[in-house]
């Protein structure tokens, strides 16, 4: 007795699990780089700014200097994405309280240094809003992969 069958399907089969790698392998630094575009949006509402005035001011070179930067894979593969402000003074002004928030008093301060004082805003203008969305951010990622997942199985 001689049985014969035929599969077919097969290279299409392999051509959709290599698009589902390629596609899972994409959203993961595509979230990444979501939640860090989401944490920068908040973070420059909480940006320090000196001297607003009524006329809409929006915060001058330190709220200017906000990044995000493309994903990128560190020496280990791994996915990152870099976040933050490129001025000179961003993290002096991000790591000094106000004086009612424990800066030294003036007459305190060694010459050459100062407190952070601003009208708006607030000091640790970017750890805070990365803090208050830690948790999120793995729940969001999985979100977008589970997302990824559907796609392919309704296929």
């Amino acid at each position: 007795m001689r049985i014969d069958a035929r599969v077919e399907g097969i290279t299409e089969a392999v051509n959709n699990l290599a698009a589902l790698a390629r596609d899972l392998g994409d959203a993961i630094p595509a979230a990444l780089y979501q939640e860090a575009q989401d944490i920068m949006r908040e973070s420059k509402h909480q940006v320090p700014v000196a001297h607003p005035s009524l006329s809409g001011y929006s915060g001058g070179r330190l709220r200017a200097s906000g990044y995000v930067a493309p994903p990128q894979k560190d020496e280990q593969g791994k996915d990152y994405v870099e976040l933050g402000y490129g001025t000179d003074y961003a993290l002096y002004v991000h790591e000094i309280p106000p004086p009612e928030e424990g800066a030294p008093h003036p007459r305190q301060i060694q010459p050459g240094t100062r407190t952070a004082r601003h009208v708006t805003g607030k000091w640790k203008y970017l750890e805070d809003p990365i803090k208050e969305r830690a948790d999120k951010i793995p729940e969001n990622i999985k979100r977008r992969a589970q997302r990824v997942l559907e796609k392919y199985a309704k296929r």
